[in-house]
């Protein structure tokens, strides 16, 4: 019983990741749709992701970049190329984890295409996070409120109780 859910679960992934594979040569731009994020790390870095689908639904065929087409992904000093990858469901990704986290940061993901035309997605990463309280070591009882405070103010406050 276990497998047959693995399996069902498995299958509707697939079918949620695309049907199929296909390059990005001969496809114009406006029938490219991309998926960017720029996500922080445990380790204080950034990964940069892309992945480019033609199609639309359910069934979209996802793109490997060729014939002069490219991604990159920079944090204004530094500009990388991600590595290609394909998911076990055919999905082309491209992914890097080379780029140092700056907070507030400016990230810059651009895809190039062989014509010369460039379309660029950019995101200002949010500023550190400085949790001024509960103090460093202070003693919480279970079951009761607690309220964490952090700053910058901006990013709101959170209750928790458990």
């Amino acid at each position: 019983m276990k497998a047959f859910i693995l399996a069902a679960g498995l299958s509707i992934v697939g079918i949620l990741s695309g049907c199929a594979q296909g390059t990005s040569g001969t496809i114009p731009s406006n029938e490219i749709f991309a998926v960017f994020s720029i996500d922080g790390d445990s380790a204080g870095g950034v990964v940069c992701s892309a992945s480019f689908h033609h199609g639309s639904g359910t069934c979209s065929t996802s793109l490997r970049l060729t014939e002069g087409d490219q991604v990159t992904c920079s944090d204004g000093i530094k500009t990388v190329t991600p590595t290609e990858s394909t998911s076990a469901f055919g999905e082309y990704r491209y992914q890097t984890t080379s780029l140092a986290y700056t907070p507030g940061g400016t990230y810059e993901i651009r895809f190039s295409r062989k014509d010369g035309s460039a379309y660029v997605a950019s995101i200002v990463l949010p500023p550190a996070i400085n949790i001024t309280a509960p103090a460093v070591n202070a003693f919480l009882v279970k079951n009761q409120e607690a309220t964490v405070t952090w700053t910058p103010a901006a990013l709101g406050t959170s209750t928790e109780s458990g």
